[in-house]
This record gives C-alpha cells, sequence and structure tokens, in this order.
C-alpha cells in the first residue's frame, strides 16, 4: 500500500514539474510548441479557454501548430454555426500559411463535405479544390526541402 502511494505521489510530482516547465517555457521564453503542449493538457482537463488563449499565443507568434490547434476547437465544436466554419477555415489557412500544410487541406475537406462543419457550408468543389492544391504545393516545397513526412502526403 505504502509503495502505490509513492507512485502515485512520485507520478503526480512528475506531471506537475512537466506542467510547470511547459509553463514556464511558454510564458517566460515564448517557446510556442510549449504553449500547445500546455494547451492541450488544459484541454484535457476541460479548460477550453485556457487551451484557447494559449493556442492563440502560438498562434500570434508565428507557430503554425498553434494556428491549426486553434481551427481544430472551432472545427470540432464551439458553437456549431456559420462562425464555427468562417473560424475554422481562418486559422486552419493561417495554419497552411505558416508552413503546416495539413491546414490548407483540412479547408479543403470543409468545402467538399467531409469535415463536421460541412453540415453548415454549401459544397463548393471550386474552393475545395483550391485548397486541396495549396495543400499539394506546400507538401511538394516541404518535401524539396528535405521533409520527408512531406513527400509521403504527395
Amino acid at each position: 500500500m505504502k509503495k502505490t502511494l509513492c507512485l502515485l505521489a512520485l507520478s503526480f510530482v512528475s506531471l506537475s514539474a512537466y506542467s510547470l516547465s511547459l509553463e514556464t517555457k511558454c510564458e517566460q521564453y515564448n517557446n510556442y510548441e510549449a504553449c500547445v503542449d500546455l494547451g492541450y493538457d488544459y484541454l484535457s482537463e476541460m479548460d477550453r479557454s485556457g487551451g484557447y488563449e494559449l493556442f492563440k499565443k502560438a498562434c500570434d507568434g508565428g507557430y503554425a501548430k498553434g494556428c491549426k490547434s486553434m481551427g481544430s476547437m472551432w472545427e470540432n465544436d464551439w458553437s456549431g454555426s456559420k462562425d464555427s466554419v468562417k473560424n475554422a477555415v481562418k486559422f486552419y489557412t493561417l495554419a497552411g500559411d505558416k508552413g503546416d500544410c495539413s491546414g490548407y487541406s483540412n479547408v479543403g475537406d470543409i468545402y467538399s463535405g467531409n469535415s463536421e462543419l460541412s453540415v453548415y457550408v454549401k459544397p463548393n468543389h471550386n474552393k475545395a479544390k483550391q485548397f486541396y492544391q495549396k495543400a499539394k504545393n506546400c507538401y511538394k516545397k516541404a518535401c524539396s526541402n528535405g521533409d520527408k513526412q512531406s513527400c509521403q502526403m504527395l
């Protein structure tokens, strides 16, 4: 019993230290990757607004994954409305513009009917095609710069 309690206490201390180090990296050093990781920690604790603010900080700082995470939050609900669509498209596009090619693919999915938000949008195959082409061009560029994962997406 004592052994189990010690292990639980150590796990809690480790998790607290992990979160604290993420918080320090994010807040004091503007490490945007840490902000996104901490944002997901907040979401796992059901603190949507805390997660959103951390993703926003990362996105505003130019970190593509922060923008993509914001797009994902809007896609996976906030109100299930046209505002959700508008914001998901906005942040996914920003993610693509900042180098996360899947952001463009996600917008293509919204306009082609392959997204949860598609029920709020009239299908627009021309827009979908434009965003899929942007994603393809983005992946080609990343692949030519040596990103093997992007090469696999082509």
